[in-house]
C-alpha cells in the first residue's frame, strides 16, 4: 500500500455512562446493550461510506474519505 495524503474526517464515538452502567449490570444486558448499539450504527457508518476504524466495547472510530473517497 503506498502511502497518500488526503483530507479526512475521524468520528469517535462512546456511549455516554457506559463504564458506570457495566459496572452495575449483568453481563447479559451490558451485552445486549453493545449488541443493539453496534447493530445501529454499524449500518449508518457504511450507509454514510465511511470505514470503521477500530471498535472495541462502546468506543469506536470511523473515518470518511479514506481509502474510498
Amino acid at each position: 500500500m503506498a502511502g497518500h495524503r488526503r483530507e479526512i474526517t475521524a468520528m469517535f464515538c462512546d456511549l455516554r455512562g457506559f463504564t458506570a452502567f457495566s459496572e452495575l449490570s449483568e453481563p447479559e444486558e451490558v451485552m445486549g446493550v453493545l449488541r443493539e448499539y453496534h447493530n445501529t450504527a454499524g449500518p449508518l457508518i457504511f450507509e454514510y461510506g465511511a470505514t470503521l476504524e477500530h471498535f472495541a466495547g462502546d468506543g469506536l472510530m470511523a473515518i470518511f474519505n479514506d481509502p474510498v473517497p
